[in-house]
Order: structure tokens, then sequence, then C-alpha cells
């Protein structure tokens, strides 16, 4: 009788043992996965395709509440003009180069080239050549929003070779004109 229980407790913490090992493991897992750096570069790459497939709704869920660029365009805007823009492609392709990302409390920067691709009408050719002509990198700047691991947030693009003066336009303003003919 004494031999079987000395097998079934070793059998036990062999099993307790494995358990705890697997469940560091796991845990560590978890931590790198749910790390910042590892978190604002999903973000990115999340973003760079809702961009490139000109989703509003992917942009809702990356976007911060306060978002603010440097046309004073708030998320809302940001989203048309995003829509107004894609509009005028058939394919739009942005290949990062150059990314660098730094961290301070609770934010983080991005800082990235794009190569632009793509097809559309002659605007689209426009955005194109000025996009890849650009000599400084865009700025993205990423905030977390809660305690969650993964709420992560951009609140601000910024590229201060691109024009400021947007001569009248307003987000939307191409999708009303494509409307009302």
């Amino acid at each position: 009788m004494r031999a079987d229980c000395n097998t079934h407790f070793g059998g036990v913490r062999l099993i307790v043992l494995i358990a705890a090992i697997g469940a560091i493991v796991l845990g560590l897992l978890m931590v790198n996965h749910w790390s910042p750096k590892r978190v604002v570069a999903r973000q990115q790459i999340a973003l760079i395709a809702a961009l490139e497939r000109r989703s509003a709704k992917r942009l809702d869920r990356l976007l911060a509440p306060d978002y603010r660029d440097q046309w004073e365009f708030d998320r809302e805007e940001m989203k048309l003009s995003v829509l107004d823009m894609g509009s005028q492609f058939i394919l739009l392709t942005l290949l990062p180069s150059e990314t660098t990302t730094t961290f301070g409390e609770g934010t983080a920067e991005v800082r990235t080239r794009f190569e632009v691709t793509g097809n559309g009408s002659p605007l689209a050719h426009e955005i194109i050549r000025k996009a890849n002509r650009l000599k400084t990198p865009f700025v993205f700047h990423w905030e977390k929003q809660s305690a969650w691991p993964g709420d992560w947030k951009l609140t601000r693009i910024e590229n201060p070779d691109l024009a400021t003066e947007l001569h009248g336009y307003r987000p939307g303003d191409l999708r009303r004109a494509m409307e009302n003919p």
C-alpha cells in the first residue's frame, strides 16, 4: 500500500510541476505578446491596412476619441478625409521604411517614411507623386488609453513637409461633390 501511495504522490508532483512550468511559459508569452512595443507595432500595421483599404470602420477602432492632427481634423474628419482621398484610388499600397519607435510614459511615437504606389484618378497619381517626394517621415503619436495592455490609440499624425493650408478643403468635400453633380 505504501508503494502505491508514493507512486501516486510522485505522479501528482510531476503533474503539478509540469502545470507550473506551463503556467510560467504561458505567462511569459502573454507578457511578451502584450508588451507596449508589440502592441504599438500591431496597431501601426492595422492603421496602414485601414488606410490602404480606406476603411472608416477600421480607423474607428484605432483613433483616440481626442484625435487631432496638424490640419486640426478630429477623428470624424480624419475618417472622412481618408474616404475622400481613398475614393480617388482603385489600388493603394503604403510600404513603410526607416521606421523607428520611441516610448514615453504611456505614449509612443512611430516615425516612418512610405513608398506609396497605386492606381486611380489623376488626383490619386498626384497624391502618390507628392507623398513619394516627402523628405521627412510621418510621425504617428499613440497613447495608452486604459489599464488594458492592448488599448493603444492614435492621437495625432503629422508631417512637417505637408502643406498646412488646404485651400478651403473640408473633410467630406469630395464625397459631397460626387453625390451632388
